[in-house]
C-alpha cells in the first residue's frame, strides 16, 4: 500500500470516527470540557449577592450547607454552560432595615433583593441602577411570566 493511499485511508477512518463519536455526544462533551479547562485558567467574575436569609429555602429545616449547594450549582452551571468561572459571595439579611444600614455604611453588592417598600426608599436615595433590557438579549426568553404580566 502506498504512503499516499495510507494517509487517505487514515483521514477517512479519522473522519468516520469523529462522526460516530459525535453521534454519541462525545464531541459535545469534549467541547464542554475544553470550555471548563480554559475558563478555570482565566479570570473569575465575582458576583456579590445580598438576599433574605430565608429566601432560598422553602422551609425551616434548610441549612447553610443547602444554600452553599445551590450557589455551587450556579457556579458550576456558568462554568459548564458559558465557559466562565464565577464566584458567588452570598450574604443574607434578616430585615430591610438591616440591609439598608449595610449599604448606607458603604458595603457594595451586585444584586440585592429588598421588599417593595424598600425599593422605593432605595430609589429616593439613588441606590438603584435602572434595568436595561437591551443589555440582556435573552431577558424575554428566561424571565418569569409573572414579571412580564
Amino acid at each position: 500500500m502506498s504512503q499516499h493511499r495510507l494517509i487517505k485511508l487514515s483521514l477517512f477512518l479519522a473522519s468516520v470516527g469523529l462522526i460516530a463519536s459525535d453521534s454519541f455526544g462525545l464531541l459535545e462533551t469534549s467541547v464542554q470540557r475544553a470550555k471548563v479547562f480554559f475558563a478555570e485558567k482565566g479570570d473569575t467574575i465575582t458576583l456579590n449577592v445580598y438576599n433574605w436569609e430565608d429566601y432560598i429555602a422553602e422551609d425551616d429545616t434548610s441549612t447553610e450547607e443547602e444554600e452553599d449547594d445551590l450557589v455551587k450549582m450556579f457556579e458550576d452551571y456558568c462554568l459548564e454552560k458559558y465557559g466562565q468561572k464565577v464566584e458567588v459571595i452570598y450574604s443574607t439579611f434578616d430585615t430591610n432595615e438591616t440591609m439598608l444600614a449595610q449599604i448606607d455604611l458603604g458595603k457594595s453588592f451586585d444584586l440585592v433583593c429588598p421588599s417593595d417598600y424598600t425599593i422605593q426608599k432605595m430609589i429616593a436615595k439613588d441606590m438603584v441602577v435602572p434595568f436595561d433590557e437591551a443589555n440582556t438579549p435573552n431577558y424575554n426568553k428566561y424571565v418569569s411570566p409573572f414579571v412580564i404580566d
